[in-house]
C-alpha cells in the first residue's frame, strides 16, 4: 500500500473496462507516478510506479465523468481515448486509503477533480477566484516538461469559503 498523499505523474494510457459484479463501465487512466509532495516541494520517488485512476460511467456518475474527460481534452472516443490537455502528462494525483469489505485499499484520484460537484458557487466566490486566477495567470511561467507543477498550499486568508 502506498502512503496517502499528493503525487505527480504522467498519463501512460487509457482504456475501458467493466468492474464489479454488476459490470459497471469504467474508464481507467494509467499514470506513471514519479514524485511525491511534502506540502512544499516535490521529491522524486525511488522507483516510479504505475497506478490507475478510475472514472465511472454508471448512470449516476456519467455527467461528472464526462465533464472531467472533456476538460482533459478528450477526443470523445471510448475505443481509443486520447487527451489533448497538456496537464494530463504532468498531473497531480491523490492517493487515499479506503475501507472496502474489511480491507484497506489505495484509491487514486486526479486531485483537481476529487469530489467534483455541480453545485453553483455564489457570485462573490466566483469573483474572488477569477481575480486570484487572473493574477496568477499574469505572472505564470510554463514549467519544463519533466518538472512537476509547483505545489503552493493556500493560506487561510486566500481560501474564499
Amino acid at each position: 500500500m502506498n502512503a496517502e498523499g499528493i503525487y505527480s505523474g504522467g498519463l501512460v494510457e487509457g482504456g475501458m473496462e467493466e468492474l464489479g459484479k454488476n459490470k459497471y463501465p469504467c474508464m481507467y487512466l494509467t499514470y506513471e507516478i514519479t514524485h511525491i509532495s511534502d506540502g512544499k516541494d516535490w521529491t522524486p520517488l525511488e522507483r516510479p510506479m504505475r497506478r490507475d485512476v478510475k472514472l465511472w460511467l454508471s448512470e449516476t456518475a456519467y455527467d461528472n465523468t464526462y465533464d472531467i474527460l472533456e476538460s482533459m481534452g478528450w477526443n470523445y472516443d471510448f475505443d481509443r481515448p486520447v487527451f489533448a490537455n497538456e496537464n494530463v502528462n504532468n498531473a497531480i494525483l491523490e492517493c487515499a486509503h479506503e475501507e472496502y469489505k474489511g480491507n484497506t485499499n489505495d484509491r487514486w484520484y486526479l486531485n483537481e477533480y476529487k469530489g467534483f460537484s455541480r453545485q453553483a458557487l455564489p457570485k462573490e466566490v466566483l469573483r474572488k477566484l477569477n481575480a486570484r486566477m487572473n493574477t496568477r495567470k499574469a505572472t505564470a511561467t510554463k514549467p519544463a516538461a519533466a518538472t512537476p507543477p509547483a505545489l503552493v498550499p493556500p493560506s487561510g486568508k486566500d481560501i474564499p469559503f
